[in-house]
């Protein structure tokens, strides 16, 4: 896939290639963003809220630019205080297609993915079983189909799974 020219990572891997800042950043930034570019192609569509379209796959900073429809005074904020992300506050914001395993790549940080009441469809990627320290899912008011995956059992720290609607 990363070398097939039709593809979305390889579309995600040609604006990291051209990203100016590229050489400055650890390589765990590469892979958030690329996990981040792979999750956001996937559920583009035109209907994504223009504040959340104009400021994910830009050039800037994710955790300080690229918007959410989370409340930043609440802390519901994408990055932690190390700059890695922790929480997807995505609720609403008119996303359509299917979840990309490549979410996977933040198994070390991510915590929180809040994306209810959009169109997201397909099943759960069984790698959602990698983020390990996932405590909130809320995947409510979408078309989801399948089963729920059975890695999800590998999930110790979940406490909340909303996944009706």
């Amino acid at each position: 896939l990363l070398h097939d020219e039709s593809s979305l990572q390889y579309s995600v891997l040609q604006w990291l290639a051209s990203d100016p800042n590229i050489h400055d950043y650890p390589s765990s930034k590469i892979l958030q963003r690329y996990a981040l570019g792979c999750f956001y192609k996937n559920l583009e569509s035109n209907n994504v809220e223009k504040h959340i379209s104009d400021s994910w796959m830009t050039y800037t900073d994710e955790c300080t630019s690229w918007k959410t429809t989370g409340d930043s005074a609440a802390g519901e904020q994408l990055c932690n205080e190390n700059g890695h992300v922790a929480s997807i506050y995505l609720e609403n914001a008119g996303l359509s297609g299917p979840l990309a395993p490549e979410l996977s790549l933040l198994s070390n940080s991510l915590e929180i993915v809040q994306l209810s009441s959009n169109s997201i469809n397909g099943p759960i990627p069984s790698e959602i079983g990698l983020l390990s320290e996932l405590f909130y899912v809320n995947l409510a008011n979408n078309v989801l189909t399948g089963d729920i995956p059975n890695e999800m059992a590998l999930l110790e720290s979940l406490w909340l799974l909303r996944l009706g609607g």
